[in-house]
């Protein structure tokens, strides 16, 4: 229902315990989708259903609200353990917004975007990092000439 267009019966579940504030459903539909993140298959089915959308849209209606942001970066970070899935990503437009958030005065902010951007880029780091981990140092590329969608 709403913005949460992938299917199941979690929603309708939730809903069945009476008034449920909106804002309470879309964390529950947030933390189903971070745990699904941390399936490979289930990336590709949130890929292929608009997910990437569907998260920036959130990201940006909830720029007010780390837990919400902190949770759609955790599901970016995630995704982009999938190497298949980076030119996906980076054409959805996630590559500038992590390079904005990794200017954040808020460490975990600044943390999750560097994680995000690391699992991107295949050029100059070997490691991937799984949710919970993160990237202290190096955060920054030298160079960035192969992060642009093809075309550009």
């Amino acid at each position: 229902g709403g913005l949460w267009c992938f299917g199941g019966n979690g929603l309708p579940y939730a809903e069945s315990f009476g008034e449920v504030p909106s804002a309470t459903v879309e964390m529950f539909c947030l933390e189903a989708i971070v745990k699904h993140s941390e399936i490979s298959t289930h990336c590709d089915k949130i890929e292929a259903n608009g997910g990437l959308q569907l998260l920036q849209r959130l990201y940006r209606l909830h720029k007010d609200c780390p837990k919400v942001q902190r949770n759609i970066m955790r599901v970016i970070g995630n995704m982009a353990l999938n190497e298949h899935l980076h030119s996906s990503i980076v054409r959805s437009g996630w590559v500038s917004i992590m390079a904005e958030a990794m200017k954040s005065p808020h460490i975990m902010e600044s943390s999750h975007a560097a994680r995000i951007l690391a699992n991107l880029d295949r050029e100059t780091v070997q490691e991937k990092y799984q949710d919970g981990v993160y990237v202290l140092h190096p955060q920054y590329r030298t160079s960035i000439q192969n992060m642009a969608p093809a075309g550009q």
